[in-house]
């Protein structure tokens, strides 16, 4: 959520330079409003201000199956409409993964996680950065979840 707010923002993240402002669209799988009243605390705290963008992002309540071409052509369109200036850049949140995949496969699987990634390349191929929120897992000592496939 901090590196979407300074994303919308335009400001400067973990010492890394943001140089232009993005247009954010979260998909939010678990509790959707909640995720709202954190983007507007972290707002106050970071900025002092109640105004965090709201025109710049868009949380999606009820996401439908990402894993279709209307999913993506619908993110596509959304995009190009919120696009006011060439410099603005397009993010899209998938938060979380697991819950998105649901149904799909098993994430520790690396012939389902290849699907995944062959779907979002699409978006990423219409410039469109993509994040996913991971989740790792209960035990400490056990690699995180899907991680060796998200690197690709």
């Amino acid at each position: 959520m901090s590196l979407a707010l300074n994303l919308i923002k335009g400001k400067s993240w973990l010492g890394n330079e943001i140089k232009y402002s993005s247009n954010v669209l979260y998909v939010a799988y678990e509790d959707p409003k909640f995720i709202e009243m954190r983007f507007q605390a972290l707002n106050k705290a970071c900025f002092g201000d109640d105004e965090f963008g709201s025109d710049q992002l868009n949380i999606v309540s009820h996401p439908p199956d990402i894993f279709t071409n209307y999913f993506v052509e619908a993110v596509e369109q959304y995009f190009y409409e919120k696009t006011i200036v060439d410099t603005t850049h397009r993010v899209l949140v998938i938060d979380t993964l697991a819950l998105a995949m649901a149904g799909l496969g098993d994430e520790n699987n690396s012939g389902t996680m290849g699907q995944v990634i062959d779907h979002f390349r699409r978006i990423k191929a219409i410039g469109i950065t993509i994040i996913f929120i991971h989740h790792s897992g209960k035990d400490p000592s056990k690699v995180d979840r899907s991680a060796s496939y998200m690197t690709r």
